[in-house]
């Protein structure tokens, strides 16, 4: 594919992205995570030990191991960026400034999609440009590399699907009675 091929093909698979569900690991830690989102900033974040459930208004950080639920309200006000930024809402902070093709020799051919901000001022989380790397057939990302203000991360796709149906109770949590809960709201 030539760049400006892959340039079309990525803008049109990643651009209206209203839910997503990925399995991924941060810097090559053991542990995946796994998250679904939803437009709307509704998203279940779960790690090994933890589970983040927000359906848009409430956040539910449920500790499994030491049986917790702590319940508060989503600040917005405070909020530099959100889940719908971040996941859902990327193509419209960042826009494409060059693409490649790279050979690897570790996962074979991809290419490489360099983004960085609109404006100075669309800097999500401090991060000036993202490297994202592509399977070369499916285009499925497989990884995204960037720094932010103090350090550099690689976000590892294990699994990807978009613009999935999910049902809005997935983001909700009901504790249970023999948890014990902190109520912040």
């Amino acid at each position: 594919m030539k760049a400006q091929d892959i340039r079309t093909s990525f803008v049109k698979k990643y651009s209206n992205v209203s839910s997503i569900s990925v399995k991924f690991t941060v810097d090559n830690q053991n542990e995946t995570l796994t998250m679904k989102a939803k437009k709307g900033n509704k998203f279940v974040l779960e790690q090994k030990s933890i589970i983040i459930y927000c359906d848009g208004t409430t956040v539910w950080n449920v500790n499994k191991e030491t049986n917790k639920c702590m319940i508060s309200q989503r600040d917005i006000h405070n909020e530099s960026t959100s889940i719908d930024d971040i996941f859902l809402g990327v193509m419209n902070t960042y826009i494409i400034e060059k693409t490649m093709t790279v050979n690897e020799s570790a996962s074979g051919t991809g290419y490489y999609v360099v983004m960085k901000p609109k404006s100075k001022d669309a800097v999500i989380n401090g991060i000036e440009n993202l490297i994202i790397i592509l399977d070369k057939k499916t285009l499925q990302i497989k990884t995204i590399q960037f720094k932010d203000n103090t350090n550099s991360h690689t976000i590892t796709i294990k699994s990807m699907k978009l613009n999935e149906k999910i049902n809005n109770s997935v983001f909700s949590f009901t504790p249970t009675k023999a948890m014990t809960i902190v109520d912040l709201r």
